[in-house]
C-alpha cells in the first residue's frame, strides 16, 4: 500500500468520522433500548436467554456489546460508540476488499462508497447489529477474494470459516449471504472449468455450518415466529420491493423515489462495459470475484424481497460486496471515458449531471434541521422523571412499542413501573412471539380499561400517558385499536397537561390526567 493510498484512505476515514460523529448525540429509540435490556442482564446465560426471547438475531453482537457495556456503562453514547467504530473499520476494510477483487484503485473508490453511504452513516451511530455484521461480511469476502486468487489459499481460507462463523452468528441476513456465496462459486468455478479448486472452500463452509447448527434450532424458531409487523410480499408488490432493496446498496443514493431509473442505468452501463470490454482485451474471459460479488448482490435483494424485508438496515449485510462491485464498475467505465471521443465524453458528463441530481448530496449530507433526536422520548425524561417524583403516577405507553424506550429513559432512573397497551406487563422487554394474539385479542380494550380504573381507583393520582402521534396499522398489527382506549381515558379522566416531542423515529406526546376526586 502506498503513502499516497494510506493518506487518500485516512482523508476517507476521517470524513467518515465527521458525517457519523453528530449523530451519536441523538439519543435511543426503542430498538436501540431493546439492546440495553439484552445486555444488562446480569449474567452471560441470562443474556442469552433474553436475546433468544426478544431478539430475532443471533448473539455475537449483543454478547460483544454487554461486554463493551460492562466497561464503558449503558449511556445512550457509550452503547452507540461500538457502531461508530464499527462503521470506520469497516471504510478501511471496504477498501481491502476492492483491492483484493481488483486494483488499489476499486479499493479507494469502494472506500469512498462505504464512506458517503446513506444507510451506512445512520447505522453508525445505532445500537444495534447492522454495522456489526456489515464490518465481518466485508471481513468474509475479502479473505474469500484473497483464496480466490491466492495459489495457495489455505490460510485465507482459514480466516475465511472465522469470519463467517461470526458472520453466521451476528445476522441471518449473514447466512443468507454465506449462501448465495456458495452458489455463486460454485457456478463460477463450474464456468471456469476449475471446480477442483473449490474443495477447500466447501471444506471451509462445512466448517461454518457445523459450528452453527447448535443455533440452527432457535433460528427456525425465529423463523416460525416472524414478524406480524412487517408487510408481506405479494406477487404484485415483488419488483418493486427488489428494486427498493437493490437501491438501499446504491452509494449516495437519497431518499427521492428515482431508485428504479437509477437501477436501469447501472444495468445499461454494466451490459456496456461488458461488450466494449471484451471486444478490446480488456476484461477476463471467464466469470471471477466480481461476477460473485454481482451475483450476492442482486441475489441479497432478491432473497430479501423474497423474506418481506425492504429496509436498509436488513439489506446493509451485502453493502460491502455492492460497493466493491460498483466501484470495479465505476472504475472500469472511468478508465473507458478516459480514452473516449469527445462526443462521448460529453455523453458521459450528461449521465454524470443526471446521477448527480438523483443521488448527491445525500440526505445526510444535506441536513440543515438542528440537533436531531431519534425518539421524542428522550426530550420528555425530564418532564416525566418529575411528576413521577411529584405524584403517584401510572405511566402507559400506547402502543406498547413505545415502552422500551420509555423503560430506558425514565424507567431505568426511577423504578417506577410502564404499563402498555395491548401488552400490559412489561411492555419494556419487547417480545414478538404471541405478539399479534394480543393485539387481535377481543377482550383487549375493556381489560385495558378495567385495569386503569382499578389502579386509578386509590393507587395513583396521576395518569401519564405516552401516545405515538403517528398511529397507524403495520401489516398485522391493528395499531389503531389504541385510538379507543385513548378516547376513552380522555372521556374518564380530566386533563391537565399535554406536549408533543418530536423525533426521527419515536413522535410521542405526553398528556398527564388527574384521578377521579375524592
Amino acid at each position: 500500500m502506498s503513502r499516497r493510498d494510506i493518506a487518500i484512505l485516512a482523508a476517507i476515514v476521517a470524513i467518515g468520522a465527521w458525517l457519523r460523529a453528530p449523530l451519536l448525540s441523538e439519543g435511543l429509540w426503542r430498538d436501540e433500548a431493546s439492546t440495553y435490556y439484552d445486555v444488562a442482564a446480569r449474567g452471560l446465560v441470562d443474556s442469552l436467554a433474553m436475546i433468544v426471547r426478544i431478539e430475532l438475531a443471533p448473539p455475537a453482537y449483543f454478547l460483544v456489546e454487554k461486554a463493551w457495556a460492562y466497561v464503558a456503562g449503558v449511556g445512550p453514547v457509550a452503547l452507540k460508540l461500538p457502531s461508530f467504530i464499527y462503521g470506520l473499520a469497516l471504510i478501511i476494510v471496504v477498501y481491502a476488499l476492492g483491492r483484493a477483487v481488483a486494483s488499489p484503485a476499486v479499493g479507494l473508490v469502494a472506500a469512498l462508497f462505504a464512506c458517503v453511504s446513506q444507510p451506512a452513516i445512520d447505522l453508525s451511530a445505532e445500537a444495534r447489529v447492522y454495522e456489526f455484521s456489515a464490518l465481518f461480511a466485508a471481513l468474509t469476502l475479502t479473505s474469500y477474494a484473497i483464496a480466490f486468487r491466492a495459489a495457495r489459499p489455505q490460510a485465507a481460507l482459514g480466516w475465511f470459516a472465522g469470519f463467517g462463523i461470526v458472520l453466521a452468528y451476528s445476522n441471518y441476513a449473514g447466512s443468507v449471504l454465506l449462501g448465495l456465496l456458495f452458489l455463486a462459486t460454485v457456478f463460477v468455478r463450474l464456468r471456469r472449468g476449475d471446480f477442483g479448486r473449490v474443495w477447500g472452500f466447501l471444506v471451509a463452509c462445512v466448517v461454518i455450518a457445523v459450528v452453527y447448527l447448535p443455533w440452527l434450532p432457535i433460528m427456525l424458531a425465529h423463523a416460525r415466529i416472524g414478524a406480524p409487523f412487517q408487510e408481506q410480499t405479494r406477487l404484485d408488490t415483488f419488483f418493486d420491493i427488489v428494486n427498493k432493496d437493490f437501491g438501499h446498496l446504491l452509494p449516495l443514493a437519497s431518499r427521492h423515489g428515482q431508485i428504479g431509473i437509477a437501477f436501469a442505468i447501472g444495468a445499461l452501463v454494466c451490459l456496456f462495459l461488458a461488450f466494449v470490454g471484451r471486444r478490446r482485451g480488456e476484461l477476463p474471459s471467464r466469470p471471477g470475484v466480481v461476477t460473485i460479488l454481482a451475483l450476492c448482490t442482486v441475489g441479497g435483494a432478491v432473497v430479501e424481497a423474497l423474506l418481506s424485508l425492504r429496509e436498509p438496515r436488513y439489506i446493509f449485510v451485502f453493502a460491502p460486496g455492492a460497493w466493491a462491485w460498483f466501484a470495479w464498475l465505476t472504475c472500469r467505465f472511468g478508465a473507458w471515458l478516459w480514452r473516449a471521443t469527445t462526443w462521448q465524453k460529453t455523453i458521459a458528463a450528461v449521465v454524470f449531471v443526471g446521477l448527480v441530481a438523483l443521488f448527491v448530496p445525500s440526505e445526510r449530507l444535506a441536513r440543515d434541521e438542528g440537533p436531531i433526536v431519534s425518539s421524542g422520548i428522550r426530550d420528555l425524561a425530564p418532564a416525566a422523571i418529575a411528576l413521577q417524583h411529584a405524584h403517584r403516577t401510572l405511566f402507559l405507553a400506547v402502543p406498547d412499542y413505545l415502552a422500551p424506550t420509555f423503560g430506558y429513559y425514565v424507567g431505568r432512573v426511577t423504578g417506577a413501573p410502564v404499563y402498555g397497551f395491548a401488552r400490559w406487563n412489561d411492555p419494556q422487554i419487547f417480545v414478538t412471539s404471541g405478539y399479534l394474539a394480543v393485539w387481535t385479542n377481543p377482550v383487549a380494550l375493556l381489560t385495558a380499561e378495567a385495569r386503569i380504573e382499578g389502579m386509578m381507583d386509590g393507587q395513583y393520582d396521576r395518569l401519564c400517558l405516552l401516545r405515538d402521534t403517528i398511529l397507524i396499522d403495520r401489516a398485522k398489527m391493528p395499531y389503531t385499536r389504541a385510538n379507543a382506549l385513548i378516547a376513552w381515558i380522555h372521556k374518564r379522566y380530566r386533563p391537565i397537561s399535554s406536549a408533543v416531542y418530536p423525533g426521527r423515529f419515536e413522535n410521542v406526546a405526553m398528556e398527564v390526567f388527574a384521578g377521579p376526586s375524592r
